[in-house]
């Protein structure tokens, strides 16, 4: 090793050795236990949990919960303290996945009662670090030797993998984690630094067991990473595979002196006096070197680039990178090489949006707007395609614009079939869109029932629309803030879902943005929207395979996407998750029909896949003739 890299972390260690402020772990007040307070020997701790009613998880939770609180708060001798914890680890990790149920997988905002359930599981996480902090704050004042360091490893080990499991869990209902617990964090992974501690894999913890056996430098590397890529902009179901696969990646990365940061692909500056998530920093004469430590991820980066590199159909298949997705992986290559920063600056604003949730609710607001204002339509991406590719037919797609009863009547048909195992909804219905294929119904949706009892006679807004409050925006998005709760309606939200915007203070024959739910955070007050922009505009189209063209019931909605110079983008189609590239795909704009090829995806979330396609050919409107052909089966006989 460089004898000045040696000197230079032995100067840093006295350094945090000597600042370090007494009470830094908020251990609570410990009293003598009074005569009927809980029974804190090992052996009757060990007699109370076999006698737990397994079978009640909630009466299960409330005497563990209140048990492990009242110890943490007892003076109990250090290997009696230690003991216990061992002991009701396990239970309390079983009873945890048991209680996971209620809040995970879900889109916000989160019913009241699974966010109390999350909340519980935080306290429990968070208490048994608590046990581990007590036992680590009674020691790390004394020198360490023989005897005691691979104890006190063991010690930090258990409190950090606890912390991870609170951040995680804030991380999973889209909730800041509770104070303190990153600056914790940090200042243990300081305190094992100094004391050589950071290589020690804790022997005493079971490789089978519930705790994942790794270094204190590993797992303190997981944390940082997690936390700079902000499971925020993730799903729920991604943020653990990306955990899954920390347990691999952190070896790759590397912890240095602030003073050996460079500007350059790969090296974040972590700020470890502070109870902020980790992020990324200009360097200037501000940096505390004493709390800072730079995190080298160019190794782990050029890791994941080769094996996309190396197998990009699997990639893009969710097949390859412990099956993430493609657009979370370059989300993971962007964030961890340091090029994860704001390309433009912010505006404040203090003015109300329109917001449709999900393809259907779009594709509705767009064509109502169209239907208010013609000239929406007239100048829309349909008719640009149209223009660019057979200008000889606009004229015909003009005149059908001027039929109203062909603008929203015709053209496309449905049935109500079950599509692959989806249900359909009520059979009277006549549009099978209400639950769009391959994509959650997360838009609010009409109750049909009611009007056909007759006690609405139309129904006028199949989908409603949401109001937001628009906080800031820039060029590429929006931060926008509703105070949605559980019940009020049934607009729920989630990251990768498409989005309409129309701002309700500008014309309202203008145009409306397209664009993507990429961050979610949840407050007291209310749920906060980051929008990264897609399109200014969009067309709403009905869209099937090709082959499929003549079978009633299988259009599907989807937006056609005008062309985009600054991204050097084509027109594109954003359509339900059953597209693929490959894929003839015919667009039927009431009734006037084109044929198109998928080329390639430009965008791709759980909810919907976006594609740059080449256009084959402008078929026009199709007429009864032509669909009675599909009807003759003088082609089937030889395939039978």
């Amino acid at each position: 090793m460089d004898p000045d890299y040696d000197n230079n972390r032995q100067r840093q260690y006295q350094l945090v050795d000597s600042t370090r402020p007494k009470g830094l772990l908020n251990i609570p007040e410990l009293a003598e236990p009074a005569p009927d307070a809980f029974d804190t020997r090992p052996k009757k701790v060990d007699a109370w949990l076999q006698q737990l009613p397994l079978g009640d998880t909630g009466e299960c939770a409330r005497r563990v919960y209140h048990a492990l609180k009242e110890i943490n708060r007892l003076e109990i001798p250090g290997k009696d303290r230690w003991r216990i914890l061992e002991l009701l680890t396990p239970r309390i990790l079983d009873l945890i996945t048991s209680l996971a149920r209620h809040y995970t997988n879900q889109m916000l905002p989160i019913p009241e009662k699974d966010q109390k359930v999350a909340a519980l599981c935080i306290e429990l996480y968070g208490e048994l670090a608590l046990g581990y902090k007590i036992l680590i704050d009674q020691s790390w004042t004394k020198p360490l030797n023989f005897l005691n360091t691979k104890p006190m490893a063991g010690m930090i080990y258990r409190t950090l993998y606890h912390l991870y499991q609170v951040l995680l869990t804030a991380y999973e209902i889209y909730i800041d984690p509770p104070r303190n617990t990153w600056i914790h964090i940090h200042q243990l992974y300081l305190y094992a630094e100094e004391n050589r501690l950071t290589h020690i894999v804790p022997r005493d913890v079971d490789p089978k067991g519930p705790i994942p056996r790794a270094t204190i430098g590993d797992i303190y590397i997981q944390i940082v990473l997690l936390g700079l890529l902000s499971p925020f902009r993730l799903r729920q179901t991604d943020t653990k595979k990306v955990v899954k696969a920390l347990r691999d990646w952190s070896k790759h990365c590397k912890i240095f002196p602030a003073d050996q940061y460079e500007e350059k692909t790969g090296h974040v500056l972590i700020k470890q006096n502070s109870d902020y998530a980790p992020g990324y920093y200009f360097v200037d004469n501000t940096i505390n070197h004493v709390y800072t430590r730079t995190l080298d991820t160019t190794a782990l980066v050029e890791h994941i680039s080769d094996e996309v590199v190396s197998h990009p159909s699997r990639v893009e298949q969710n097949t390859s990178i412990y099956d993430l997705p493609a657009d979370v992986i370059r989300l993971l290559i962007i964030t961890w090489g340091g090029k994860s920063r704001r390309l433009f600056s912010r505006t404040t604003k203090d003015n109300d949006l329109t917001v449709s949730v999900g393809i259907s609710a779009t594709h509705f607001m767009i064509s109502n707007m169209q239907k208010l204002h013609t000239t929406l339509e007239e100048k829309g991406t349909y008719a640009e395609l149209l223009q660019s590719h057979a200008a000889d037919q606009l004229s015909k797609y003009s005149d059908l614009l001027d039929k109203d009863e062909l603008r929203f009547d015709s053209g496309a048909h449905f049935d109500v079939a079950p599509l692959f195992g989806v249900s359909s909804i009520d059979s009277d219905s006549s549009d099978i869109w209400d639950k769009d294929f391959g994509s959650k119904e997360i838009g609010y949706s009409y109750n049909l029932k009611l009007w056909q009892q007759g006690k609405i006679k139309t129904p006028s807004s199949p989908y409603q629309t949401v109001h937001w409050e628009n906080l800031n925006e820039s060029a590429n998005g929006y931060c926008l803030f509703s105070n949605l709760k559980e019940g009020a309606h049934p607009t729920k939200v989630q990251i990768g879902e498409l989005i309409g915007i129309r701002n309700d203070k500008v014309k309202k024959e203008e145009a409306i943005d397209i664009g993507i739910i990429r961050r979610l955070k949840s407050t007291d007050k209310g749920i906060e929207l980051g929008i990264q922009k897609l399109s200014p505009s969009a067309d709403a189209v009905a869209v099937c395979m090709f082959h499929q063209r003549n079978i009633q019931g299988k259009y599907q909605r989807a937006l056609l996407l005008p062309a985009m110079k600054p991204r050097h983008l084509s027109m594109t189609l954003v359509a339900s998750k059953i597209f693929k590239v490959g894929d003839d795909v015919l667009l039927n704009k009431h009734g006037f029909l084109t044929k198109i090829h998928l080329t390639r995806i430009v965008e791709t979330t759980g909810e919907f896949n976006q594609f740059e396609f080449s256009v084959q050919k402008v078929i026009g409107l199709e007429t009864a003739q032509t669909a009675e052909q599909a009807k003759n089966f003088d082609s089937v006989w030889t395939l039978i």
